[in-house]
């Protein structure tokens, strides 16, 4: 697999676990925060991934 394809998916599972972690502790938790800005993160690298093969 191709890192653009890993990448998207390691997005979409910390995202997944990102709303349960909201949903169980709050959205203004600590550990949604934390899960919050690793998602930005990955979407910047996500992004810069893609905008290279444009």
């Amino acid at each position: 697999m191709n890192k653009e394809v890993l990448l998207a998916e390691e997005i979409e599972t910390i995202r997944q676990e990102m709303i349960r972690v909201g949903l169980e502790y709050g959205f203004s938790h600590p550990k949604t925060v934390e899960m919050s800005q690793l998602l930005d993160h990955l979407l910047n690298e996500y992004d810069k991934i893609r905008q290279r093969k444009d």
